[in-house]
């Protein structure tokens, strides 16, 4: 299931409030890593079946702040609205993507 993220009130209730684990996909429209990754984890989350939220650090402006999130693309692990885990995976080739996720859902 895929969300997207436009505000910090949908980033609260979505990916805090979320239930199980969920991976949350920091990116903006004008980032040329997130054009080569958004697509791969959409992939992944069908064959996975994770939950993705992709946060637009521009539309739901603070929450970047809030969890640190210095670069683009970003993925962060949260569960029960704690954060577990984060990868900046702008240079991650497709396998070491999947590892990592394989690794957060475990």
């Amino acid at each position: 299931m895929i969300d997207y993220i436009n505000s910090a009130a949908d980033f609260d209730s979505k990916v805090l409030g979320g239930k199980g684990r969920i991976l949350a996909l920091f990116t903006a429209g004008w980032c040329p890593f997130c054009k080569v990754q958004g697509p791969r984890l959409i992939e992944l989350e069908k064959s996975l079946g994770y939950h993705l939220c992709v946060v637009d650090v521009d539309a739901a402006a603070g929450v970047d702040d809030k969890y640190d999130v210095q670069t683009i693309p970003s993925l962060l692990t949260f569960e029960g609205g704690e954060l577990k885990g984060r990868n900046m995976i702008a240079y991650l080739q497709p396998g070491e993507l999947e590892a990592w996720i394989k690794e957060q859902l475990a």
